[in-house]
């Protein structure tokens, strides 16, 4: 695997694709990786180099989000736990 200089792979080494064929939760678009430019519209990612598209996938998706979303949320109006 071969990292460009923003220390990203290649689209082929990451084994992205536009369509993936993973479920729905390993998906570009949920994925902690994804960043989205607001001038241009487009996705990128911070591991693969180019835009992504969002209902894409690769071998690199970060699964941190799906654990995130999983977890309890306190919010500042929630009474404390006893």
């Amino acid at each position: 695997m071969e990292y460009n200089d923003a220390g990203q792979i290649s689209k082929a080494d990451a084994e992205y694709t536009d369509k993936s064929k993973s479920p729905a939760e390993h998906r570009c678009g949920i994925c902690t990786q994804i960043r989205k430019c607001y001038v241009t519209g487009e996705h990128y990612c911070t591991v693969v180099e180019g835009p992504v598209i969002h209902m894409g996938g690769c071998k690199l998706f970060d699964m941190d989000l799906i654990k995130n979303a999983n977890s309890k949320i306190t919010l500042a109006t929630d009474p404390p736990e006893k």
